[in-house]
């Protein structure tokens, strides 16, 4: 049973985004430290201040080679990137990863951010509804999530995918919610394929 699980969870999928651009939902690997730096580097103070709650200039090595080690499993890290004509990447888009410490937990913690840009086009709805798939997929059926309680946008995204189940203070404004994955999404792709870690 864990082959297919794990087929699902390191697939790569190509989509047509709502502006009509090509791009591709893939796992985040060993590879892509530049892409996540260049990810970094598209984001505005509050956006990082959102994700990181603090201000976050630059990862260290020791952050990325935590950050692109994932294995589809326990570490489900994915990149959303726009395509050119030849299907190479071109612009790194939305970032997410879902974590959890033992491969039979069924809760995990969630994560995204999408470039700044880009907010308001639908982005961070298909990253996590993709998400949800590849954790339901290998046994993740809650989510627990940190953010500002001034970050309405991404309580009301998260809800969008699953139930929010409960929410209680973290202090210092970080707010804690547990959501459910309760309706599997059929995501409307138009080619999905294996994709390998490196």
């Amino acid at each position: 049973m864990q082959e297919p699980l794990t087929q699902t969870s390191l697939a790569t999928r190509y989509l047509t985004l709502p502006s009509g651009e090509k791009a591709l939902i893939r796992p985040i690997g060993t590879q892509d430290s530049h892409l996540l730096t260049e990810a970094l580097d598209h984001l505005s103070p509050e956006s990082r201040y959102q994700r990181f709650f603090f201000p976050k200039h630059c990862f260290t090595q020791g952050e990325l080679n935590q950050l692109t080690h994932s294995d589809g499993i326990m570490h489900l890290a994915l990149g959303m990137a726009t395509l050119d004509e030849q299907n190479n990447e071109k612009e790194p888009l939305a970032v997410a990863r879902c974590v959890r410490d033992t491969p039979t937990q069924t809760e995990a913690q969630i994560a995204i951010v999408v470039a700044d840009q880009w907010h308001g086009q639908g982005l961070g709805t298909i990253m996590l509804e993709d998400m949800s798939v590849r954790a339901l997929s290998v046994g993740i059926t809650h989510w627990r999530a940190h953010y500002l309680s001034r970050n309405e946008a991404v309580r009301q995204l998260l809800q969008k995918v699953a139930l929010r189940l409960s929410e209680s203070s973290e202090g210092d404004g970080i707010l804690s919610g547990l959501f459910e994955l309760t309706h599997p999404v059929k995501l409307d792709a138009e080619q999905t394929q294996r994709s390998e870690i490196q």
